[in-house]
């Protein structure tokens, strides 16, 4: 059995285990409130299981409208 290792990205806030070395490739995700996100893909195969961590930027651009265009009903 292969042993697991700690990846921490503190940039990201992020920290995980995972059977080796990933392959990381970046893409985009369609949220129907948050429009199109960066993504980072984390892969790792192991035993001929693919690992996944999808990490989407929810920082990098406003998310939700300013309050000036938010209007009572």
């Amino acid at each position: 059995m292969a042993a697991w290792h700690g990846f921490i990205s503190h940039p990201l806030g992020l920290a995980f285990a995972a059977p080796g070395m990933p392959k990381v490739e970046k893409g985009t995700h369609s949220g129907a409130v948050a429009g199109q996100r960066d993504t980072l893909i984390y892969r790792f195969d192991h035993d001929n299981i693919e690992y996944k961590a999808v990490v989407i930027d929810m920082i990098s651009q406003r998310v939700l409208p300013r309050a000036s265009s938010i209007r009572r009903g």
